[in-house]
């Protein structure tokens, strides 16, 4: 039976090591994204009129 409980406990180590690698490269595809975003947002330009002066 301890046999068996040591067998069990190595998968889920092993689980856990794979569930925070894939944490870890989430987060990084999300900086990613967010900076990718930043970039294709339009700059702000003051010569902006306001949206009733459109003649």
């Amino acid at each position: 039976m301890s046999d068996q409980l040591g067998r069990k406990d190595d998968p889920i180590s092993q689980l856990n090591e794979v569930t925070q690698k894939q944490a870890v490269h989430i987060q990084n595809l999300i900086q990613e994204n967010s900076k990718l975003n930043m970039k294709l947002l339009p700059e702000v330009t003051e010569n902006k009129k306001s949206w009733w002066k459109f003649w």
